[in-house]
């Protein structure tokens, strides 16, 4: 049975139509595993992204033009492995051939901007871009503020420009923070969160919504770990704990490289916690 199955797959991967799709899909997936670089990135800037997902979407359909050199470097591809095909069917597999790649780059096209259509709504995300508030202090962005329009009925505009230009202007904050995560820190740090409080609103609402699926996607990867026959009774909130110190590693390690004692003061809390046996060192 082991031998029939290899076999089998040797036979797939000999034949011609499974280097038409390997090479087809390489070719795609060249461009949007770029793309998936970007977008998967913790970047504030959505005009760039913006730009980055036009560009693989004008390059797909460059290749959906441009099937004949496609065809003539699978050719050349298969010559070198030694596929070949009915020469008397050539030009009929060519056509089936054509009318496939067409399909799959139209349906990859049509995904592609069902999927970020709407991705120009998060441009508000500049508005709190650490790393450009020197510039924004200089020149405000209107057009940012207006992608929250959608959110309006949650801000006072007037007070949220006046707050952000404020924030903008403070050398403190253009030398300590980096990320919004940071600046809302800074600012609950300090006691300002009623100084600018539509600042505030800002920050919590862009650090909610994900740009990307990333955060999404490393949940359930986790899941997958976590979730095992063994710990299938395991309730919700250890779950959901377990899935929060697996998805933040990084900042655990950081947490005890910065604070030696981290590990024995959560050791702590958690004895002290009622539960049906005692922790007794003997």
């Amino acid at each position: 049975m082991y031998q029939s199955d290899l076999r089998a797959v040797f036979r797939i991967m000999s034949e011609n139509s499974t280097c038409f799709f390997i090479m087809t899909y390489e070719s795609i997936f060249y461009e949007t595993d770029a793309l998936f670089h970007v977008l998967q990135n913790k970047v504030m800037n959505i005009g760039f992204c913006c730009q980055r997902i036009r560009d693989a979407m004008e390059v797909v359909e460059r290749l959906r033009q441009g099937f004949d050199s496609f065809h003539d470097r699978l050719e050349q591809k298969c010559v070198t492995l030694g596929l070949t095909e009915n020469a008397r069917s050539k030009h009929l597999i060519r056509d089936e051939r054509k009318r496939m790649f067409s399909n799959i780059l139209e349906n990859v096209s049509v995904q592609m901007k069902a999927r970020f259509d709407n991705f120009a709504e998060l441009n508000f995300l500049g508005l709190v871009d650490c790393t450009k508030f020197y510039e924004m202090s200089q020149s405000f962005e209107d057009t940012k503020m207006q992608s929250l329009s959608k959110y309006a009925k949650y801000f006072d505009f007037v007070r949220l420009k006046s707050d952000l230009i404020g924030l903008y202007s403070s050398h403190l904050v253009r030398n300590e923070c980096k990320s919004p995560g940071q600046l809302l820190n800074l600012l609950v740090k300090h006691d300002l969160m009623q100084t600018v409080p539509e600042a505030i609103k800002l920050l919590q609402l862009v650090l909610t919504i994900t740009a990307t699926t990333s955060s999404v996607e490393r949940s359930f990867s986790a899941l997958k770990r976590l979730k095992t026959y063994s710990r299938n009774r395991t309730d919700q909130a250890r779950l959901s704990s377990l899935a929060i110190i697996s998805i933040e590693t990084e900042r655990l390690i950081k947490l005890k490289e910065n604070k030696e004692d981290f590990y024995n003061r959560v050791t702590d809390i958690f004895v002290q916690k009622d539960r049906r046996m005692d922790f007794i060192f003997k």
